[in-house]
């Protein structure tokens, strides 16, 4: 594919050219073609004729029209036209002219539509998936279909945000059983889906977090200020075409981050590097602890051939902002202490880091202290993170990698120097009463304390892009929460990335769920949502009130009330519909009865099908036809 830009603002991919005239842009493209054919052409291949595009890309509105000089000279001489699109689709992204992606949003937007088509089909509400499966399946498959690509073209333009907030409003009407007139910020508490704009503003901040992954070769750090490569690898001579005046789309997300933080190198070691497996019965990983931990290693703790490692990361939280981490290890041989550390990691790291620098802290110290003593053949390694074991052992390209190196380069360390030297990693109980846990506990609370210069982890970065997320859906929730209305007697639970505890304990109960929300929300089969929307309709209560209101002081259900009554002694509509114990009283109350139903009866509790549900005499003769019409084709 060969693009041809026609302003400096536009990074080219394969070709840039620069110049206010189409027509001089075209011939430098016919001579690029050319140049490009020559050399398929000696490596035995050809380019598709159909699949050759050309696009102007500009924003000046009179330019002219490319399709009157896009003829290109083959090979044999005659004279072929590229086709003129106004979009070009490459990679999954479509590019327009002037590469506003309004096209290319709105195909995301059809093909999320058209995927939420394909659940609603699944939603019903008395068979149909629950509303926790129907909240997966929209984060896992709709909205990486929505948001394909956002670092490129998000750039806060409402217009988008507008086409992918009608697309999300539909699936949370889905996902929580709802009327489409509620309103949608309700549904995104329910659900635990924030705002569009907010995720795509957490995936630009990611996308500047993955920018420390990237290697010195790759081209986008040609267009980064030259610290991002000096600090990587100080004979690398940084490109100087990057755009010195203005913000581009990648300066914007690289502001996100910096070049200073944890780095991870995609080619740290090579592919044919020595790995665990490679040494057999010597590298032991346990992923369970046994049943008696201690029991386990009693015979380890006097044996003059084996130490013991604990190690353990810790995190105390000083403020809601300020946080300070800590690792340590500690070791024993023959019963007895022989080796202790410690050391801080400050306010820019998470636990995770701690438990990977306490593993390769403690792995160091063991074989230090294991050269004055030449009989010591076996370390065993506990720690209670099962997710820092299974990555300290391999340094893949990761959060966390350059500690994980620091652990392997040990780790070979260990096992060349004697055929018989063996390690073991394996994961312990925490908080258990053993006493080497609890001493490695001990000093990684006391390592918190300790000063640290280290650079904000990625461990570290991603939290914080999940807080800011966070904390901006919290502020729309407070300041945009209506303070009249229905909703707001329910509206007591704030925003969080968490579903809350009803949307879990009522999983197995759609139609259970989403009726008490119907309730909360005041958009439902009830006699005040009739008046305002659905006039036609009768709003009058089964006891033969006029409206039917949400009070629960009708009669008809009087048996039924104490279920309401444990949660409000006074039945305070905010208490019963906006707290915990509320809303399960709630959901209690409206299973014994069908109130707020469309036919005031609850509905019947569905029987899973079964295959002997049809008669089998069905089977027999669908089978036979069938036979028979084949036989006779």
């Amino acid at each position: 594919m060969i693009q041809c830009f026609t302003g400096s603002e536009f990074p080219g991919h394969l070709l840039t050219i620069s110049s206010t005239s189409i027509s001089s842009n075209i011939t430098l493209l016919a001579e690029a073609y050319k140049i490009v054919d020559q050399w398929l052409w000696k490596a035995g291949l050809a380019p598709d004729q159909d699949k050759r595009e050309i696009m102007h890309y500009t924003r000046r509105k009179k330019c002219g029209d490319p399709s009157t000089h896009n003829e290109l000279i083959e090979r044999d001489g005659s004279k072929t036209k590229i086709l003129v699109t106004p979009t070009i689709q490459w990679l999954g992204i479509h590019f327009d002219r002037k590469l506003l992606f309004n096209e290319h949003v709105k195909k995301l937007s059809a093909k999320a539509e058209a995927a939420i088509g394909c659940i609603a089909m699944l939603s019903n509400t008395m068979r149909g998936l629950s509303h926790l499966n129907l909240c997966t399946l929209y984060r896992t498959c709709i909205l990486p279909i929505m948001t394909y690509a956002s670092p490129i073209w998000w750039r806060k333009k409402e217009i988008h945000a507008k086409a992918l907030r009608q697309v999300q409003n539909r699936a949370l009407c889905i996902i929580c059983a709802a009327f489409r007139t509620m309103p949608t910020q309700a549904l995104e508490v329910e659900a635990a889906i924030p705002p569009i704009h907010l995720h795509l503003d957490y995936l630009e901040r990611k996308a500047g977090i993955r920018l420390n992954r990237l290697s010195i070769t790759n081209p986008v750090l040609h267009r980064l200020p030259p610290a991002w490569s000096h600090s990587r690898y100080s004979t690398y001579q940084q490109s100087t075409d990057h755009p010195s005046k203005g913000s581009t789309q990648l300066l914007r997300i690289a502001a996100h981050t910096d070049h200073t933080h944890e780095q991870v190198f995609p080619f740290l070691l090579p592919p044919w590097r020595k790995t665990h497996a490679d040494y057999s019965n010597r590298v032991t990983i346990q992923d369970k602890a046994t049943s008696d931990h201690l029991h386990s290693i009693s015979p380890l703790k006097t044996s003059p051939n084996h130490t013991i490692v604990y190690t353990d990361g810790s995190q105390k939280v000083i403020s809601k902002r300020i946080r300070r981490t800590g690792a340590a290890a500690v070791g024993f041989h023959q019963g007895k202490e022989i080796f202790k550390r410690k050391i801080g990691l400050g306010g820019t790291a998470e636990v995770y880091d701690a438990e990977l620098t306490g593993l390769a802290l403690g792995l160091k110290a063991a074989i230090s202290s294991a050269e004055p003593l030449p009989e010591i053949h076996h370390i065993h390694i506990y720690a209670d993170n099962m997710s820092a074991i299974t990555s300290v052992i391999d340094p893949q390209p990761q959060q966390g990698q350059l500690l994980a190196h620091s652990f392997y380069q040990n780790m070979l360390q260990w096992l060349e120097k004697k055929p018989t030297n063996t390690l073991t990693i394996a994961w312990c109980p925490g908080h258990k009463d053993i006493p080497g846990n609890d001493r490695a506990d001990q000093l990684a609370k006391q390592a918190t304390s300790l000063a640290s210069l280290s650079e904000p982890t990625a461990t570290y970065n991603l939290r914080q892009a999940q807080e800011h997320l966070k904390d901006s859906w919290t502020t729309i929730w407070r300041n945009t929460s209506p303070q009249q209305g229905s909703w707001s007697t329910a509206n007591q639970t704030p925003s969080s990335l968490h579903p809350p505890p009803h949307f879990l304990e009522l999983a197995d109960k759609r139609e259970l769920f989403g009726r008490p929300l119907q309730c909360r929300i005041g958009h439902g089969y009830i006699g005040e949502y009739y008046q305002r929307f659905v006039p036609s309709a009768n709003p009058a209560c089964p006891c033969g009130k006029a409206t039917q209101t949400r009070d629960q002081s009708c009669p008809t259900y009087e048996e039924y009330r104490t279920i309401l009554h444990q949660a409000s002694q006074t039945l305070y509509l905010p208490d019963l519909l906006g707290t915990k114990d509320g809303i399960q009283a709630m959901a209690s109350f409206l299973e014994k009865y069908g109130a707020f139903t469309k036919n005031g009866h609850s509905p019947p509790t569905p029987s899973p099908p079964h295959i002997t549900d049809r008669p089998l005499t069905d089977f027999i003769e669908t089978d036979s036809q069938t036979f028979t019409q084949h036989k006779s084709h």
